[in-house]
């Protein structure tokens, strides 16, 4: 894609363009090697461990223990039974990561405001969308979020109206430009 490829013309896979982005953007640090993606893998979960951590103190109120939570899922996270290489499923994995910490801080917070409500439909539609643009079948799953923050909504009797926009701007928000990109390229069918 970085040297002129159409992506689904020229070239495919069942992966989505978001990876193939971040793959690409990858090549431009290191076009010979994998060591820009292996720079942006570490940076990426950088953001995990700091959204696993955020979610332990949700429910632990402590930093040290969420801390240790966070380290602790290094052995889920690269257990050698299931992760041998940097996949798919690692870029999915900040946005499962950061849309179940949004659930968990509406479902369990103190004191939740409109803000927060609107914040998280939005962070959960843009997750979802990143998810789709990556990992189709990842996105259907981590709709089980927002499943369960529609439940809160109907449970604590407040409306759906703007928490919904919120999340469908959230998932234009990600989809628009490849969508933009692809209509231009001539590819929106391929895809």
């Amino acid at each position: 894609w970085m040297n002129g490829m159409v992506p689904y013309v020229d070239f495919a896979d069942s992966k989505g363009p978001l990876l193939w982005l971040i793959y690409g953007l990858g090549y431009l640090i290191s076009p010979r090697d994998y060591i820009g993606v292996y720079w942006i893998t570490c940076l990426w979960y950088s953001f995990i461990y700091y959204y696993t951590y955020k979610t332990a103190d949700i429910f632990l109120k402590n930093r040290l223990k969420s801390v240790l939570c966070a380290v602790l899922m290094t052995v889920a996270f690269f257990n050698p039974l299931f992760h041998v290489e940097t996949r798919a499923e690692d870029f999915c994995l900040l946005f499962v990561a950061l849309s179940l910490y949004r659930t968990c801080l509406l479902l369990y917070s103190d004191k939740v405001t409109d803000q927060m409500i609107n914040r998280t439909f939005l962070l959960i539609g843009v997750s979802f969308s990143c998810l789709f643009l990556i990992k189709f079948n990842i996105a259907a799953i981590q709709s089980i979020l927002l499943i369960t923050s529609c439940y809160y909504l109907y449970r604590s009797k407040q409306s759906f109206i703007k928490p919904l926009v919120n999340y469908m701007f959230g998932v234009l928000l990600v989809l628009v430009p490849f969508l933009f990109y692809f209509i231009v390229e001539g590819n929106l069918g391929a895809f």
